[in-house]
């Protein structure tokens, strides 16, 4: 509902009424929709929607928690779904909130974050579920044959292996600690230093 203030103005023998009519902000959106996780340098997309109670068109910003906030979108009626993109440049977990702002220029507060695991996925060489925490390349086995070793978010090692025309995986662990990820690591970047 809109506030109604009256301004009274006495010229002389005149007086003028004037109503001014001030605007409610929008509410505070709800949690952006979006992906929970995506690939570094992929379009990512997030839905919100902003309601406003004094039935303005409203308009949506996006704090993409990377330090990179969007512009304001267009002006669409209360409760419309308003959608835009983003790229993540950086692997790391971010946290996605909107804000709205009505045509009166009265803005909500910033909806509840939206979490958004960005990462190196390694679902496109077949290992599984998750994004690749880290990555090398040595002698994993003591057997003078170099392999790519991809330490993975669901706590697994995936070692692979090039057979001359296709790839081959080995889980070389059923789940290890950030730990012993951490020492199979080094193990590897001190045996390709020696």
């Amino acid at each position: 509902m809109k506030k109604l203030t009256f301004l009274v103005i006495s010229m002389g023998l005149s007086l003028f009424v004037m109503c001014i009519g001030r605007s409610n902000p929008p509410n505070m959106p709800s949690t952006p929709q979006g992906p929970d996780n995506a690939q570094v340098n992929e379009t990512v997309t997030f839905t919100a929607t902003a309601i406003d109670p004094d039935g303005d068109s409203v308009a949506i910003r996006f704090d993409w928690g990377d330090g990179d906030t969007s512009n304001w979108s267009s002006y669409v009626a209360s409760g419309i779904d308003i959608t835009m993109s983003h790229i993540y440049t950086h692997s790391d977990t971010y946290y996605v909130k909107v804000q709205a702002k009505d045509v009166n220029s009265a803005v909500s507060g910033w909806s509840p974050a939206k979490k958004i695991a960005i990462g190196w996925f390694k679902t496109d060489i077949g290992a599984g579920s998750g994004f690749m925490v880290s990555v090398a390349v040595g002698d994993g086995r003591d057997d003078g044959i170099s392999r790519v070793y991809g330490a993975c978010s669901d706590t697994h090692i995936y070692e692979f292996e090039w057979t001359g025309s296709s790839w081959v995986r080995t889980d070389t662990s059923s789940s290890v600690s950030v730990y012993e990820i951490l020492i199979f690591f080094e193990k590897i970047n001190i045996d390709n230093q020696s």
